[in-house]
């Protein structure tokens, strides 16, 4: 995440970054901010309208999230929700254990896989893990991209 902080990324395939450096936040995996929340509740990590992708490219949402070594996280459910004005044309209700892809000291991406279905679809990913209701969830650098 580094070079896409000092501009040296190349960011030709990146839809839209959020290292959410608006929420300072001591813990976070890169930058000075992160978006942190109760994962006991329904947390929604991002909404929004993709632009500048083409009906059929195939994308993905990657977000780092900490903690992966607590019991139980692994279970995190995920509810990813796409959207073409009122209609949902894809939907994902899983767990972090199938979707992450690499882990780093003591955070684990996640990257889920969808496919642009307008070019400006609305996407949604919502997290919350019922069992770990006293859990603070840490989320950092959420990039939306062409693959």
């Amino acid at each position: 995440m580094a070079a896409i902080y000092s501009g040296q990324a190349d960011t030709s395939k990146v839809l839209w970054f959020n290292g959410f450096e608006d929420s300072p936040q001591p813990e976070a995996f890169a930058g000075n901010g992160a978006l942190k929340g109760n994962l006991g509740i329904w947390m929604r990590i991002v909404e929004k309208q993709v632009s500048g992708g083409t009906p059929g490219d195939t994308c993905e949402i990657l977000f780092w999230v900490k903690g992966y070594e607590t019991d139980l996280f692994a279970r995190t459910n995920i509810e990813f929700i796409q959207k073409d004005g009122e209609q949902t044309t894809g939907y994902i209700y899983d767990q972090f254990q199938h979707f992450y892809c690499s882990l780093k000291n003591d955070w684990m991406r996640i990257k889920i896989p969808f496919v642009m279905k307008t070019g400006n679809d609305l996407v949604m990913v919502t997290v919350r893990n019922k069992d770990l209701n006293k859990f603070t969830l840490i989320v950092d650098d959420l990039i939306i991209r062409k693959k």
